[in-house]
């Protein structure tokens, strides 16, 4: 027969064997998911590397934020992308700055929010940064550079009647972009 004693301490041999498996599971657990995150990262970056290079040439800068995010595009990660991370980082402000002014344009009537303008100017100020330090990294891509700050301008003018061209958006200290975008948006928010 089986004694209650053997049972006990199967018992507590198979417990505390179970506990070690948990511990060791949550203890690495963040180093797993990382490692697959980094690895579909990866993956996804090596299926979409040739759209965000066409969206690139095509000089369609919505759709290279659109790939690079939508399908979680590694950029830090992965030395294939050193070619094109900035046209991703600069498309992304584009994005953004693109959000916001379409919200303001769409609208008959919005709630002021004080974060908008600040956070367009960010936004402005970044695409500007990308845009130089990508030309500065990868000359063949100047033309894309060079297109997504006029067609910011342009934006800006259209819907917003910022008047001023690119290198005088370019000239403007953070506070004067701020100021300029604040400016620009309450004149919107009584239109």
């Amino acid at each position: 027969m089986v004694n209650r004693r053997n049972i006990r301490i199967a018992a507590s041999v198979i417990t505390v064997i179970f506990l070690i498996a948990l511990v060791l599971l949550f203890a690495y657990s963040d180093d797993i998911s990382y490692k697959v995150y980094k690895q579909k990262s990866y993956d996804n970056t090596v299926l979409y590397i040739s759209d965000i290079q066409e969206a690139i040439a095509e000089e369609n800068f919505l759709e290279v934020s659109r790939i690079a995010y939508g399908h979680d595009i590694s950029l830090s990660w992965n030395e294939d992308t050193e070619n094109f991370r900035y046209a991703v980082y600069a498309s992304n402000s584009y994005a953004d700055l693109f959000s916001y002014v379409m919200r303001i344009a769409a609208s008959d009537s919005f709630t002021y929010s004080s974060y908008t303008p600040t956070s367009m100017a960010d936004n402005l100020r970044q695409l500007f940064k990308y845009s130089d330090e990508g030309r500065n990294r990868n000359p063949e891509y100047a033309h894309f550079f060079d297109a997504m700050e006029k067609s910011a301008a342009y934006m800006l003018r259209t819907w917003l009647y910022i008047l001023d061209d690119v290198d005088t958006l370019k000239g403007y200290s953070e506070g004067q972009l701020k100021v300029l975008m604040e400016e620009a948006y309450d004149e919107a928010a009584k239109r």
